[in-house]
């Protein structure tokens, strides 16, 4: 039985060995609100990895096309909305994908040309 690859697995098989410093599934990155990113990453520059260079989170809008009302509804989108703006106020650069833009490698160039 094949097992399902999880986000962060299926975008480091895409990316080069050492794009993100790390990776990590499911970060809240709030300090008081309970949200959490799909995935966050992190990447240093090469003499001090103790502040990061950039942090990045990358959300996979799987529910806007399954039509499920979190996403899609004004009040779900409005909550989106609200969630990326903190996450960018906080300094983290925000993403957002489909499922089939992460399985088919768009999610990943797009991320590789973008990001220094």
């Amino acid at each position: 039985m094949k097992s399902k690859l999880t986000w962060e697995e299926i975008l480091t098989k895409q990316l080069p060995h050492g794009f993100f410093f790390l990776m990590q599934e499911e970060f809240q990155f709030h300090l008081t609100r309970k949200w959490r990113a799909d995935i966050a990453a992190w990447r240093c520059n090469e003499k001090d990895c103790h502040l990061p260079t950039w942090a990045v989170i990358i959300e996979v809008e799987g529910g806007t096309w399954a039509g499920l009302p979190s996403h899609s509804s004004g009040k779900g989108i409005a909550r989106d909305m609200e969630k990326s703006n903190e996450a960018q106020a906080l300094g983290y650069k925000y993403f957002r994908f489909t499922p089939a833009q992460m399985r088919n490698g768009e999610a990943a160039e797009f991320l590789k040309r973008v990001l220094p």
